[in-house]
């Protein structure tokens, strides 16, 4: 009889967006204490925005053979025993090109920044998780604004305030659903939800953000039910797997 010991590994969803680098259309593994089963399957690579799914491992084989068709996570619901744990950006929605870089480039905007985060520059800057980690990164390197403070500390304070307006203009462009879920979440998390599997969102990006992806676009029915682990939770972000063994 096979070991019914829980695993846990997270899938990426394959991005639509060819624009941005750093999400592949293959799926990666980001825990190494993956089963065999899914190192034959799934092509190893960075770690990146995913679905993590703990499943026992008499069901491995059954799900391993779904996991991919098509481009798409087919992934059994009867497989999974534990949890369904989602990342936000890319996963639920594809958000990165059209919803954060715009809303970083309006707070840069609107407080006088001569600044413009392109398609291929934010690509590159996606690979520093965290919004104020990125916008500090990016500073550190090109170099600060004129207009911007000189201390450490009236910086750290500044890339905050720029972070939280950066969130209230992307919180409008949720709640106006423009940007829709991907095909297929509402379906699964459904599935999930019907069968007594626990969901959870963990996310380094903004709880409040977070927050009205999942009211608005998943609806407060499904909201109630689905538990957020987003934003400063934990000391390191992605990718290193803190947020998700939060959980």
């Amino acid at each position: 009889m096979a070991a019914h010991t829980t695993t846990s590994c997270m899938i990426n969803a394959p991005a639509t967006d060819p624009q941005v680098p750093h999400k592949h259309k293959v799926y990666n593994l980001l825990h190494a204490n993956c089963p065999p089963k899914f190192t034959s399957l799934l092509q190893k690579g960075r770690p990146c925005h995913g679905i993590n799914i703990k499943l026992s491992r008499m069901n491995v084989r059954k799900a391993s053979s779904k996991l991919a068709r098509n481009g798409r996570v087919i992934c059994p619901v009867a497989a999974l025993t534990g949890a369904l744990l989602f990342d936000c950006d890319g996963v639920l929605v594809d958000t990165e090109r059209d919803g954060h870089r715009v809303s970083f480039n309006e707070a840069f905007s609107e407080k006088g920044f001569n600044v413009t985060w392109d398609v291929d520059l934010y690509g590159e800057l996606l690979k520093i998780g965290g919004g104020k980690e990125r916008m500090t990164a990016y500073f550190n390197k090109t170099g600060w604004p004129d207009i911007a403070p000189r201390t450490e500390g009236e910086r750290k304070e500044l890339i905050a305030s720029l972070h939280r307006r950066k969130t209230e203009l992307f919180m409008a462009l949720i709640e106006k659903r423009l940007l829709p879920l991907r095909p297929g979440v509402a379906r699964l998390i459904d599935e999930a939800l019907e069968k007594g599997v626990k969901v959870a969102i963990c996310s380094t990006s903004n709880e409040k953000a977070v927050s009205a992806i999942v009211q608005c676009l998943l609806g407060p029915p499904r909201a109630d039910a689905i538990s957020i682990f987003a934003g400063d939770i934990v000391p390191r972000k992605k990718p290193d797997p803190l947020c998700s063994d939060r959980r």
